[in-house]
């Protein structure tokens, strides 16, 4: 049985509910400094937008999981936004009241190993158990440690 994690780049324990607009931008500011590359914030933002407006991300229970392939990051990135006082998001079926953003940028020459990081977050942020604790937990070392899973293939081989 193999675990792997699910290292977060960035974690935001208090994100205060504005606009999906400054939710992009912040997570596109968060990029930008972490690669050092002012260049990134207006591609990752119109990245997130342009998928957002094509209906890419998942909602589930008060999660959206933004995710986005494209240029400009040699590797993947992974986020966590707390929402707590929640945020209305435009979603494919209605409006979703979100609390919980997992973000995850993958290289544009990635695609399967992105559809294979999804599909493993998807499942994760479907565990209401889980994102009721994330909820609750504002600690860094607390939220990375919730990030450790079993590979369920491996389990039913």
């Amino acid at each position: 049985m193999t675990t792997y994690s699910c290292d977060l780049d960035f974690f935001k324990a208090h994100f205060p509910a504005q606009s999906a607009g400054k939710l992009y931008a912040d997570i596109a500011r968060q990029v930008s400094l972490q690669w050092e590359n002012p260049d990134l914030f207006d591609t990752i933002q119109f990245a997130l937008s342009e998928s957002a407006a094509r209906n890419e991300f998942i909602f589930e229970d008060g999660v959206m999981i933004a995710n986005v392939m494209m240029d400009g990051i040699d590797h993947p990135v992974h986020m966590l936004y707390k929402i707590p006082e929640g945020l209305d998001m435009k979603s494919s079926t209605g409006d979703e009241h979100v609390t919980l953003v997992f973000v995850l940028l993958s290289p544009l020459n990635e695609n399967s190993l992105h559809l294979r990081r999804l599909s493993r977050i998807s499942r994760l942020m479907r565990d209401r158990t889980l994102c009721d604790r994330l909820r609750q937990i504002n600690d860094l070392d607390t939220v990375r440690a919730m990030f450790l899973y079993t590979d369920l293939d491996e389990q039913a081989a």
